[in-house]
């Protein structure tokens, strides 16, 4: 997901003289940026990997990302 907008920062000091802090996210647009390789929804999460396309597996110190 790509998304555009800012970061609005605000500080105000309230009537007791306690300072309070407030940050927000502005945003102006939201995209999808890929589809899943599989064309269906997996919630985010890659499926588990099951070896490589000749038959041989993934090393175990070898991350799949």
């Amino acid at each position: 997901i790509g998304v555009i907008g800012e970061l609005d920062y605000n500080a105000w000091t309230d009537n007791s003289g306690g300072k309070h802090r407030d940050i927000s996210i502005v945003v102006n647009s939201i995209s999808l940026m890929a589809q899943p390789k599989n064309g269906g929804d997996t919630g985010g999460h890659e499926p588990p990997r099951q070896g490589q396309a000749d038959g041989s597996e993934d090393a175990p110190d070898n991350p799949p990302f």
